[in-house]
């Protein structure tokens, strides 16, 4: 009990340091690169490459061009927010290929030429090298076999989005859109580098998004966009303005003065992604906090529950050892003052002592081999039994002729008529719970410790918030581990009473007696009458194969001559009690487990089958093209 605030304390302590949390899916994307370059026809020559780690057969990637629902673009700001000018014609595709991943790369890695797969009507899983080309609604879905088993494999994608530019009468525009909501894995890291080498005066660009993701300007030929972890499923998209110099020959003309109106749409978009952005830095943090602050408070709330209500009282037994019976009670009662319920080898201990008491003789079974007969012995009252006892001698031998019961007719009764020996077994048991409980060997615990149940309860809450809020593990995870163990804790435990205690104590000293018996001279233990009564409690303690064993030794170095001075115990029928003692607790323990577990079969239920940089404005998916994809 004193270690127990230790273990706590260190338990939180370790789960608050901070931890690395796998990747939610076995395969994802570690990197994603992308190379793209405008051309003076308006068409974009676009080069991807990304890293593709797991156990896969191959990867199928979706790319569109266009979108068919997108409304016609008729000149008024609604129309730059998303319309079908930013639909593209058509995708030529210029090479897929397989590209080796060195130990330390750079998106310089997208320069590789790799190894050019071919295409193939006939392809299936297990093949490499080959693609095959599907036409969607949208576009193409392209599906690439090159399995790994657990590495890490690079397909490069090298394609050309025709007719992407717009011609304003002002600027030129592209809306490009990367990812749709078919983009299948997680993406560790997302890199893009968009070339506008003609490029001299005009450069805004913006994208939508995930919050984390950053776009920036480098020049006038060059936008970066930049995103870590982006969760699958997530679409992302970028518009830029630039010179209509750059796509000259473009052929997707409005006539509009357009960067208006693209300022307008960017900034009300960018005003909204900065209001959930503080949102959800709020959140954010907030949830962390208050996830620490419930944390700290646990720590001093199990500190004042231990001492107040949970730690045991100073008991004034010094001594390791106590040699004598410290009270009159059943091995059930103490059984119950040890670990608050009882237990199956406490029935084989009542029974025992109800032998030790000379209630009950035992013999062996003459008919059956490794069997014996318990015989019930009229006393007329001369031995005072307990109710609990009385319910042992009812239950055991007033449907049996003659007064006895066999072992293994009790392990026959537990599994033919489980009900019945079920409901005695009860009986038994509230019976020794009532005796127990009488003895006020354990303290009512008070308000406070439901009040740190409730607190903790308040945790698994804190834990979701955190989970949904803070998109970190490793927190939400501390949160409901302690949250749980703790709920436990504060539901489970138990002080006993100053005079529970003090009587513990002396009985946990005769248990260590009974442990370390071995230990001591033959000369310097008690008297040999005792002995039995020893293992009857010896039984309740968990050590009784223990001592058996060590009186086996301790009688043959007495020897038959000072056995047999005693009136009730001789050297065979010490060694037939230690036989008996064994085969009986066996017997009973398999009787009891036979019935609770037949029983619950039987009940169960059958089965059943601005333009100038910066973050990213929220959304995502408002022009043409798009796409996804997912191993397969």
């Amino acid at each position: 009990m004193r270690q127990k605030i230790t273990i706590l304390i260190l338990f939180l302590v370790v789960l608050l340091l901070p931890s690395q949390v796998s990747a939610s899916s076995d395969v994802y994307i570690k990197d994603y690169y992308v190379d793209a370059t405008v051309e003076s026809s308006g068409d974009i020559y676009v080069k991807e490459l990304f890293l593709l780690t797991g156990d896969y057969n191959g990867y199928e990637r979706i790319i569109n061009y266009r979108n068919v629902n997108a409304k016609a673009f008729d000149g008024t700001k609604d129309s730059f927010e998303g319309s079908d000018i930013y639909n593209g014609t058509d995708i030529e595709l210029l090479s897929i290929r397989n590209v080796e991943v060195p130990t330390n790369y750079s998106f310089d890695l997208i320069r590789q030429e790799g190894e050019l797969f071919q295409e193939s009507q006939m392809a299936s899983s297990g093949m490499r090298g080959v693609y095959q080309v599907e036409t969607t609604g949208n576009g193409y879905r392209y599906r690439i076999y090159n399995p790994s088993n657990g590495g890490t494999n690079g397909f490069m994608i090298e394609y050309r989005l025709k007719d992407m530019a717009i011609l304003h009468s002002d600027i030129a525009e592209i809306g490009w859109n990367l990812f749709t909501d078919e983009q299948a894995d997680d993406i560790e890291h997302f890199l893009m580098k968009i070339h506008l080498p003609e490029n001299k005066n005009e450069l805004r660009a913006w994208a939508h998004g995930p919050l984390n993701g950053n776009i920036s300007l480098d020049g006038k030929n060059l936008i970066t966009v930049e995103i870590d972890d982006l969760r699958a499923g997530t679409p992302m998209d970028v518009r830029f303005a630039f010179d209509k110099d750059q796509a000259a020959y473009a052929t997707k003309t409005t006539g509009e003065e357009a960067l208006p109106m693209i300022l307008e749409v960017e900034e009300a978009r960018a005003d909204q992604a900065n209001q959930e952005r503080m949102k959800a830095r709020v959140l954010y943090y907030g949830t962390i906090g208050i996830s620490i602050a419930w944390l700290v408070g646990l720590i001093f709330i199990i500190i004042y529950i231990y001492y107040k209500y949970d730690r045991e009282y100073q008991s004034t037994f010094p001594g390791k050892y106590f040699r004598d019976f410290p009270s009159d009670d059943t091995p059930a009662t103490v059984g119950y003052l040890f670990n608050k319920k009882i237990r199956p080898d406490d029935l084989s201990a009542c029974i025992m002592n109800l032998i030790e008491k000379k209630v009950l003789k035992f013999e062996e079974n003459p008919e059956k081999k490794n069997d014996y007969i318990l015989t019930y012995i009229e006393t007329n009252g001369t031995v005072e039994l307990s109710p609990s006892e009385l319910q042992i001698v009812s239950w055991l031998f007033d449907k049996t002729p003659g007064n006895t019961m066999t072992l293994s007719q009790m392990k026959k009764d537990a599994k033919k008529d489980y009900e019945g020996f079920y409901q005695e077994y009860t009986l038994w048991k509230t019976c020794c719970e009532s005796e127990a409980k009488a003895k006020n060997f354990f303290e009512k615990k008070g308000k406070w410790p439901t009040f740190a149940a409730v607190y903790a309860f308040i945790g698994f809450l804190i834990g979701v918030l955190t989970a949904n809020f803070a998109e970190i593990l490793w927190l939400p995870m501390i949160v409901f581990i302690t949250a749980f163990a703790a709920m436990i804790y504060f539901l489970t435990f138990t002080r006993r009473t100053k005079e529970g205690n003090e009587l513990y104590a002396k009985w946990k000293g005769l248990r260590n007696f009974l442990n370390d018996f071995g230990k001591f001279e033959t000369k310097d233990l008690p008297q040999i009458a005792l002995w039995g009564k020893y293992l009857v409690y010896a039984m309740t303690f968990g050590c009784a194969d223990k001592l058996m064993k060590t009186m086996q030794i301790k009688v043959q170095d007495l020897g038959p001559e000072y056995v047999e001075m005693t009136p009730y115990y001789n050297y065979h029928y010490m060694n037939s009690m230690l036989i008996f003692n064994r085969t009986m607790n066996r017997s009973v323990n398999s009787a009891v487990n036979t019935a609770i577990s037949t029983r619950t079969a039987a009940m169960s239920s059958d089965s059943s089958g601005g333009g100038f940089g910066g973050g990213f404005s929220s959304g995502g998916g408002s022009f043409g093209g798009g796409g996804g994809g997912g191993h397969f």
